[in-house]
Parts: C-alpha cells; structure tokens; sequence
C-alpha cells in the first residue's frame, strides 16, 4: 500500500487518534466544531455541527495556565522531534523543488522552536519537560512505514504525505495553545502563535477543511 494512502488523508486509526488527545484536553472549553479557514474565522459555507460536551466544567486560571505552559512546553518537544526527523525525509527526496521544500520547512521549525524558547523565557517558565506523544508516534509510524515501502523506494508522493501529516498536527497544538493564551487574555502571545499558525496555513491550506473547536477561533 502506498504511504500516501495511510498519510495522505489523516493516517491511520493511531494517527487519529493522537489528533483526538488534542481535541480532548479541549473539551472542558468548547462547544461546537466547524470549519476553520485561513483568516482563522469560520467558513463563510460551514453551520455549526451541533456537537457539544456534555457537563463540561470552566477551567479556573490556575487550570488554563497550567494547560497552557504545558501546551507550550509540549509545542517545544514536538519541534525538536521535527528538526530531528525532517532530514531523513530531505535525504530521501529526488525532486530538488522538494527537497528545497522540506529544507525550508526544517529552519521553519527551528524558527517555530525559538519562538517558543522566547515565550516561555517571557513567563519565566522552562520550555522542556514535556513529551508530545502524538508527534512521537507520528513520526515512529513513518519511520516504521518507510523501512516497510524501503524495498519500492518510497516515491516523493510519499515524502510530502509524511510532511502533510506531521504539519496538520502541528497546526491543531498551536491552535489549541492559541485559543489557551487567549482564554487567559495574554495578547502578545496570541498575536506570536497567529503568525505562526498564518505561517503553517499558507504552506498547507488543505488543513483549513478540517474541524476544529469553535473556541479555537474566539478572540477576547
């Protein structure tokens, strides 16, 4: 089976399910899930799907603050892993315009990384100490699937599907820690986590037709 088709469209039941652990740590502050788009406000098209969480409970501040530097704290882990596993997909690339790509997308990451070490500099706050597993087993698994295709040399199809699915996770944690800062009404870093997030969505649009949380998009 081609890795884009466990890749291209989300991954696999494990790779859902990792998106979902974001969507849980949510729950307790959003209602309803519809399309997001790339302005960050909802699809002209979309309703509200009338999803809701059943006898979900404010968060106190201490409870959203702890989320929060988690949150970031577990944004931080995640980019280390990409800047660790990106240029095993570069390495694999024939296409030159992709390989260029994923280069770029490696020193966005190193970007994204230091921007982080800033925010959490700024609260007083270490940005290690926390493990995203989701972006763990994500890259394992395309580590696993590409050793699995190694003896048809995984295509370039492939590689921009692995990169898709790593990027569109990245997109719902800073979504997630967007909607956190803003909840606690900390300004500066919702305008940092939109720029990086404005940066995310104009290199994959695609992800603007996934449901997010409708909390994600409020701003106070």
């Amino acid at each position: 089976m081609a890795l884009k088709q466990s890749f291209g469209s989300g991954g696999n039941s494990d790779t859902r399910a990792a998106n979902c652990d974001v969507y849980l740590q949510f729950a307790a502050t959003s209602g309803s899930l519809f399309p997001w788009n790339r302005a960050g406000r909802p699809c002209p098209r979309s309703r509200e799907s009338g999803i809701t969480i059943a006898n979900a409970r404010p968060l106190m501040p201490t409870e959203l603050s702890s989320l929060f530097f988690r949150k970031l704290r577990m944004l931080y882990c995640s980019e280390l892993q990409l800047i660790s596993f990106l240029p095993e997909l570069t390495a694999r690339a024939s296409e030159r315009d992709l390989r260029a790509r994923l280069q770029q997308e490696l020193e966005l990451s190193r970007q994204r990384r230091d921007t982080l070490e800033v925010m959490a500099a700024t609260h007083q706050i270490s940005s290690a100490g926390d493990d995203c597993d989701s972006m763990r087993r994500l890259i394992n698994e395309s580590r696993e699937a590409l050793r699995e295709a190694a003896w048809h040399f995984p295509g370039d199809d492939d590689l921009r599907a692995i990169s898709g699915a790593l990027h569109r996770l990245q997109i719902l944690n800073y979504g997630v820690a967007r909607s956190l800062a803003n909840r606690m009404r900390l300004a500066d870093d919702v305008d940092q986590l939109d720029g990086l997030l404005d940066l995310l969505l104009d290199r994959y649009p695609e992800t603007c037709d996934a449901p997010v949380p409708a909390g994600l998009l409020a701003r106070y």
